[in-house]
């Protein structure tokens, strides 16, 4: 019996007080094990934190559907996917912050965990100034952009290019305060800013019978504004303004590399796709992809609440421990239980998507097979816990191999499906094939990692004559 399990019956089994005694222990029945389980439910913290995030997003992700709802009835696919089409320079220039993000995610809740709190605020603090300047800079370069357009009387892409400007602040500083949110343990601030973001959707609604193009424009913009924010109103971090080149490099030499591979599997990935989408498919096909996409990433969020919550806490576990086999056997149990809910969410929409698209949304009834692979990314964002195993070891070189390995197998599935006409389907289907490559990939380093780690305790107590349980 390991030594988890010896705490977890002690706890609910009282010992004899004299071991001697041959008196013979009676063991709880199944339903007296159960409510102990609970109870231990009920006092635990994080189950609480865990609940509570989950119930805000599921909330927001029930508003969000209804506002994607809605804009499905009045916005047609060629109109969704011009605006879209906008958002892909977005993308592209999020790969500007240069990995500073990254390295403030890794090197903050590390340094806290080691007692060196002034050291953490610090690089938060040139973070937080590199982030705002940017967002100043491509923010006035999306403006002209939308004052030219003015200029020819191009109205549509006026509108786009100034929804991408409150984009890009979320995108970027929005990011930066979602660090100091993860690594301070706010979690029910996010979850508030995102049931605000939310409600400031719904408010545009009304909108969309009238204007549909300019209501899809307010709720984009509008909704990033509200998040950033509230977000910004209630940040933990209250810091001065202060950036220097050296500490600026030092960040960038650290987050860079590790930027690399989330840039490449997260935004990059989802940037390329678009783009092979308008380029070989068409307008039409990128507003039904969009449309997919929105879905998705609102059911989404009830897998990735519990990923979310223990994304600091590996780090900071690893930061204290430096053991593989620790921060595997933290993340084990919520992956899985984040999976089981992952896949029922999967099969009901499986078997319900075709009708509901169908009765709901019938401008984007072509776009039920897309939305049907999509499904594939609800078990696969509740197995991503251990890429951040990796990123909390600093294993920079297997995370870019993994990234580009998936990506690869994206774009030569692609470059396929697009050969064979597959269409919008092909595409999406070769990103969930390329998604599943970069996940197998992780894993396998993880647990090679791991069993390395495994081994060299093995080895130490073997030579200090002690017994380790695997």
């Amino acid at each position: 019996m390991s030594n988890g399990e010896k705490r977890a019956v002690e706890a609910i089994e009282p010992q004899s007080a004299n071991p001697s005694d041959s008196t013979v222990i009676v063991r709880p029945q199944p339903a007296e094990r159960l409510r102990a389980f609970a109870a231990r439910l009920y006092r635990s913290p994080t189950v609480w934190v865990v609940a509570g995030l989950a119930g805000s997003n599921l909330i927001a992700t029930l508003v969000h559907a209804v506002g994607a709802l809605v804009q499905a009835n009045f916005v047609r696919p060629e109109d969704l996917g011009y605006f879209r089409g906008f958002t892909i320079a977005t993308g592209y220039l999020y790969f500007l912050q240069m990995g500073t993000l990254e390295a403030l995610q890794r090197r903050y809740p590390i340094l806290v965990g080691q007692d060196q709190r002034a050291s953490a605020l610090a690089a938060a603090e040139v973070t937080r100034a590199w982030s705002l300047m940017l967002c100043w800079i491509v923010g006035a370069g999306y403006a002209v952009a939308a004052v030219y357009c003015v200029g020819y009387g191009n109205w549509y892409a006026m509108g786009a290019w100034l929804v991408q400007i409150a984009t890009y602040l979320w995108m970027v500083y929005g990011n930066y305060l979602g660090v100091t949110y993860r690594t301070n343990h706010k979690f029910r601030d996010v979850a508030k800013s995102s049931l605000m973001a939310s409600i400031t959707g719904l408010l545009t609604l009304p909108l969309f019978p009238f204007w549909p193009y300019w209501a899809m424009c307010a709720r984009a913009g509008l909704v990033s504004l509200a998040q950033t924010t509230y977000q910004h109103l209630r940040r933990p971090l209250r810091l001065r303004w202060r950036f220097t080149w050296p500490e600026w490099r030092s960040l960038v030499g650290e987050g860079i590399p590790i930027f690399s591979a989330y840039y490449i599997q997260a935004v990059g990935w989802l940037t390329v796709e678009g783009t092979l989408i308008l380029r070989f498919v068409g307008q039409e096909a990128l507003g039904l992809w969009s449309m997919s996409l929105m879905v998705m990433e609102a059911a989404r969020q009830v897998p990735l609440s519990g990923t979310t919550v223990y994304i600091p806490r590996i780090e900071e576990h690893f930061g204290r421990t430096g053991s593989v086999k620790a921060c595997w056997a933290l993340a084990r149990r919520p992956m899985l239980l984040n999976l089981a809910s992952a896949l029922g969410l999967a099969a009901a929409a499986f078997i319900a998507l075709p009708w509901v698209i169908g009765l709901l949304m019938p401008k984007y009834a072509a776009a039920v097979p897309c939305m049907q692979l999509m499904l594939l990314y609800l078990p696969l964002a509740a197995l991503e816990l251990p890429f951040y195993i990796l990123r909390a070891m600093g294993k920079i070189a297997a995370q870019n191999i993994a990234a580009v390995f998936g990506l690869v197998v994206f774009l030569a599935a692609a470059a396929g499906a697009i050969h064979w006409g597959w269409g919008l389907t092909g595409v999406v289907g070769a990103s969930m094939l390329g998604k599943a490559a970069w996940l197998a990939c992780v894993y396998t380093y993880v647990y090679r990692y791991r069993n390395q780690s495994m081994t060299a305790d093995l080895a130490s107590a073997d030579a200090a004559g002690l017994e380790v349980n695997p």
